[in-house]
């Protein structure tokens, strides 16, 4: 379980109000309310009674609160203890990598924070573009690697932080190709038969981007969604097996253009470009924001 859920919860439970919380915690109101769901069903018990205004805990609810308080109190506890006894001369780094990011900018990472630190060891771990941008937040990690696109903006939580372009990319609708070459799944928004489509999560950055790509130019019926899923790479191996459409990073899949495994399913005009970042915790010293300067010279790009 994501322990940000707690902290939602325990903002829920002092405001009395969805709609003041979610602001509080920098996240859209949908998005608050399927946590603080996905809360209740991994605690098996309804700790929200909505039919009062302004809301209330149930008995459960009141229980869990304190519960929920006092475990957020010991994990900070223990976390503060454990650094507190850690006397390696390492440097360690944790890197948040937004699930749908592809891995190829690692090798420049490492390379660019062995040039600032004699020894370190990087911790990455890879979580929903929500869920990393509030560890990179709550200072649990020094970096964000992440996708942004100009068409949905990340978190007013970034504004503030350094970040470097790593690269430049599309999401591109991209089919199986069928015997004679073309797209199996062509993306035709005149089609009267619902084409086979696999999708990001709910929860997926992506996945917004895509839907407000989308809004004016078809019908919603027209994608029939089939699977969802937060990893390209998985959403890639389906669409190569022919599972339906899927828009996917052209940095990730060039090895299956060029090979034919993969081809377009629109022109280019259904591209949708995108960003590949990595935001540094700026407060957490001088030295992130000297690897995130180094990033930019190296990469040749300004943010």
């Amino acid at each position: 379980m994501d322990i940000n859920i707690l902290e939602d919860f325990l903002k829920l439970a002092e405001t009395s109000s969805f709609t003041r919380a979610a602001a509080e915690r920098h996240i859209t109101q949908p998005a608050f309310s399927r946590r603080i769901r996905m809360l209740e069903d991994y605690v098996g018990a309804e700790l929200i009674d909505r039919s009062k205004s302004p809301i209330e805990l149930t008995p459960a609810g009141v229980s869990f609160q304190a519960s929920a308080a006092e475990l957020l109190r010991e994990l900070q506890a223990a976390k503060d203890g454990a650094r507190a006894l850690d006397s390696s001369d390492h440097f360690h780094v944790n890197l948040a990598l937004a699930s749908s990011v592809i891995t190829a900018h690692l090798p420049i990472i490492f390379s660019v924070i062995g040039k600032h630190v004699d020894s370190f060891r990087i911790n990455v771990f890879s979580g929903s573009t929500e869920h990393c941008i509030d560890s990179l937040i709550s200072g649990d990690s020094h970096f964000l690697s992440v996708i942004h696109s100009s068409i949905v903006p990340l978190s007013d939580r970034l504004k503030e932080k350094p970040f470097a372009v790593l690269s430049s990319t599309r999401l591109v609708p991209v089919s199986k190709p069928g015997e004679d070459g073309k797209a199996l799944f062509q993306l035709d928004p005149q089609s009267e038969t619902p084409i086979p489509y696999l999708a990001y999560a709910n929860d997926s950055y992506l996945l917004q981007v895509i839907d407000e790509c989308l809004a004016d130019r078809c019908d919603a019926s027209l994608l029939n969604v089939v699977l969802r899923c937060n990893f390209a790479d998985g959403l890639t191996q389906l669409v190569a097996a022919g599972g339906g459409l899927a828009w996917l990073p052209e940095l990730g899949i060039r090895a299956e253009l060029e090979s034919g495994a993969l081809v377009p399913a629109a022109d280019d005009s259904w591209s949708i470009p995108l960003e590949y970042r990595l935001y540094g915790r700026a407060t957490f010293s001088p030295l992130v924001e000297n690897i995130i300067e180094d990033l930019r010279g190296v990469l040749g790009r300004e943010a």
